[in-house]
């Protein structure tokens, strides 16, 4: 495995693990990039972005993860922007260095809770975003999803106990509003709009929910079925691992993320690229006509 540390950005204050594509590999002009999962630094919760850089390294595919400003090994920022605009400036930033020092021109977006929100933003505002694997995103509840959340805390406790805690829950979740605290959800209408934006521009989408969120997600198929009103194209898809927490600490639950990852990966795999820059182009096109056709689902 070829690992190095790289320092890329204003001043160079950003630090990242670059690993590149295992040798004998045909190697793929696309990069998977990686960054915080809320404090937690570059490896990621249980070492799984190492895991994950390492695996994808064997597959062809070179792969960074870096820390965020003020974040891990990475120094402040020295400007005014707020923290989720700084995080899509840091990763554009990320971006920036592979392409002028790999020669990249294509990259998969990976994060974790508001690291999936982190790299969502980027790939609205950044083309080159080919891909974005959201584990844990936002997630909209469905009236089967309230069913089962009831039903799960009937079995548990009774029925006295399930209403009186579920009356508790919503008054933290109205206090938590109020103070302005936690992720902010965007409303579903529009994060319908920007996936469907996503999708029409050919970028493909993975959201892949852990069985951690009972309360807001807990059944396969639940995403199909709270979206389906806005007809999203192919290359959206979500998926759901019941038995995985949200930081994958279970090895079993790593193990299924980053297979399916993995496996979700062979839609960015073209031909190796010809000499010649006709060649090249022809090659550019059959990526471009699989994203926009979802092939590899």
């Amino acid at each position: 495995m070829n690992e190095r540390v790289v320092q890329f950005g204003e001043r160079r204050r950003l630090v990242g693990t670059y690993t590149a594509p295992v040798q004998g590999v045909p190697a793929h002009d696309l990069g998977f990039v990686m960054f915080n999962a809320g404090v937690i630094p570059r490896i990621g919760p249980q070492r799984m972005y190492v895991k994950f850089a390492r695996e994808m390294a064997g597959l062809g595919f070179a792969a960074l993860r870096f820390d965020l400003s003020g974040q891990g090994d990475s120094r402040a920022a020295t400007g005014t922007l707020g923290f989720e605009r700084q995080a899509v400036a840091d990763v554009r930033a990320a971006l920036d260095h592979l392409a002028e020092t790999q020669g990249l021109r294509r990259f998969v977006l990976v994060g974790l809770c508001s690291g999936a929100d982190h790299g969502y933003a980027a790939a609205l505002e950044d083309p080159r975003v080919a891909g974005v694997v959201m584990l844990d995103p936002h997630a909209y509840p469905t009236l089967r999803t309230h069913l089962n959340s009831a039903l799960a805390r009937l079995r548990r406790s009774g029925a006295a106990d399930a209403v009186w805690r579920m009356l508790r829950q919503r008054l933290a979740r109205r206090r938590d509003a109020a103070a302005g605290g936690g992720r902010v959800r965007p409303p579903k209408e529009a994060f319908a709009r920007g996936l469907a934006a996503l999708g029409a521009r050919g970028t493909a989408v993975y959201l892949l929910y852990s069985g951690s969120m009972t309360r807001e997600y807990n059944y396969a198929g639940q995403f199909a079925d709270g979206f389906r009103r806005y007809r999203l194209p192919a290359c959206i898809q979500a998926d759901y691992i019941a038995d995985a927490n949200h930081n994958r600490t279970e090895l079993a639950a790593q193990r299924a993320w980053i297979s399916r990852v993995a496996a979700w990966s062979r839609r960015f795999v073209a031909a190796p690229a010809p000499a010649t820059d006709a060649a090249r182009h022809t090659g550019e096109a059959r990526v471009g006509a699989a994203l926009h056709a979802g092939q590899g689902e």
